[in-house]
C-alpha cells in the first residue's frame, strides 16, 4: 500500500508538472500576440460576414442594427443569414445593407458548419467573417480588421469576444469561464 500510495504522489505530481508547463507555455504564447486597433487608413477590403441562426428573431434585429452603424463603406460588406429550421418567422427591416437570407442545408450532424458551408457557396469576397446571432459589434470593427489585412500578410484572423455583464454570480463567472477559453486560445495562436 505504501508503494501504490508513493505511484499515486507520484502521478499527481507529473499531471501538476505538466499542467504548469502547459499553462506556463500558453501565458508565453498569450505575450507573442500584439494588440491591434484602427489606425486611419482608407477601407478597401470586401467582406462577407456570415450569421448562422436559429430562433434569434429577437437578437438579429439588434445585430443587423449594430451592422448598419458601422464606419464602413456598405458597398464593401455583405451579411448573409442561414436560417437553420427556425420555428419562428423572421421579418428583417431595410438596414440600408446588402443581406441575403438562405435556409441550411444540413448534410452533418453539425448544423452551423453545414450553415457556414452552406454560405459559402455563394460568397464572393476574399475575406469572409462568422458571427453570432445574439452578438453585436463595435463601430470600427470592420475597419479595424481591414486595417490589419492591409498591414500584415494574414489568411486567419481570429478576434475576441466581450460579454456585456450584469453584476451577478451567474454573469462573473461566465465571464471567468469565457476569460480561460479565451486565454487558452490566444496563447495558442502566439506559439502557433
Amino acid at each position: 500500500t505504501q508503494n501504490c500510495a508513493l505511484a499515486m504522489i507520484l502521478f499527481l505530481l507529473g499531471i501538476a508538472i505538466v499542467y504548469v508547463l502547459t499553462i506556463s507555455w500558453l501565458i508565453y504564447g498569450f505575450t507573442k500576440i500584439n494588440h491591434f486597433e484602427f489606425i486611419g487608413l482608407p477601407p478597401k477590403t470586401s467582406f462577407s460576414i456570415i450569421i448562422p441562426f436559429r430562433n434569434e428573431a429577437e437578437n438579429l434585429p439588434v445585430l443587423l442594427e449594430s451592422f448598419s452603424k458601422l464606419n464602413y463603406p456598405t458597398d464593401l460588406f455583405e451579411v448573409i443569414l442561414i436560417d437553420d429550421e427556425s420555428e419562428e418567422r423572421l421579418q428583417i427591416a431595410d438596414y440600408g445593407l446588402q443581406i441575403t437570407t438562405l435556409n441550411n442545408i444540413r448534410v452533418s450532424n453539425s448544423p452551423k458548419k453545414d450553415a457556414i458551408a452552406t454560405a459559402m457557396e455563394i460568397v464572393k469576397t476574399d475575406w469572409v467573417i462568422t458571427t453570432d446571432a445574439d452578438c453585436k459589434v463595435p463601430e470600427n470593427w470592420l475597419l479595424t480588421l481591414d486595417n490589419f489585412i492591409q498591414m500584415n500578410p494574414a489568411s486567419m484572423i481570429a478576434g475576441a469576444v466581450t460579454y456585456d455583464c450584469n453584476n451577478s454570480f451567474l454573469h462573473h463567472f461566465q465571464q471567468l469561464d469565457l476569460a480561460s477559453l479565451q486565454g487558452a486560445t490566444i496563447g495558442s495562436f502566439g506559439i502557433k
